[in-house]
């Protein structure tokens, strides 16, 4: 390996996570606010130079996937512990029990590992809000949404998976779990 490009390599990191303490410092880490602010970086190359970038195995990817980028500005606790955060505010139909819903959502574990998304699968999700057909953090965080609405549940096991956990090891037993929803219609 070349000494001028490792040198480079160890100035750039430096940078790199002087400038993530610094942009973090002012942030509560385990506050659901902004769990999925933070952003991964891949650093450039110097130009002429050849590099070897090492990827981890498990890189867990920011969460919200677009087009939901900001953070709740407060969060709000409900029954059994879920809490829910107003990212945006809707101005359709208000979503109530026995409705059925369009939806676009980015569901993570509380580390921010994304474990599903529709718009990683470019189709919304329908169901019917109320009727068991999902989980209970989603029938209860869902009602009173509006169309157009985005909003953040952080659901506690209970409300989730629970014990079990869910998608063959992709949510661990007795996992928090966090989704972003975009109400698209009701119905």
């Amino acid at each position: 390996m070349d000494k001028r490009f490792l040198i480079i390599m160890v100035v750039v990191a430096g940078l790199l996570a002087t400038g993530l303490i610094l942009q973090d410092s002012s942030k509560k880490k385990d506050s659901p606010l902004n769990l999925f602010d933070k952003i991964n970086t891949t650093p450039t190359p110097a130009v002429g130079m050849k590099a070897e970038f090492i990827t981890p195995s498990k890189v867990p990817s920011p969460i919200p996937t677009k087009p939901l980028e900001a953070s709740p500005s407060a969060m709000e606790t409900l029954e059994g512990g879920l809490m829910i955060g107003e990212i945006k505010e809707g101005i359709g139909k208000i979503v109530k029990t026995g409705d059925t819903v369009q939806v676009n959502y980015t569901g993570a574990l509380e580390d921010g590992t994304k474990f599903d998304s529709s718009y990683d699968k470019g189709q919304p999700f329908v169901t019917q809000i109320g009727a068991g057909m999902v989980i209970k953090g989603w029938d209860i965080g869902v009602v009173g949404m509006k169309e157009g609405g985005i909003r953040r549940l952080v659901i506690p096991p209970e409300l989730g998976y629970g014990a079990a956990g869910a998608g063959n090891g992709a949510i661990p037993p007795n996992a928090t779990l966090i989704f972003d929803i975009e109400v698209l219609k009701i119905k």
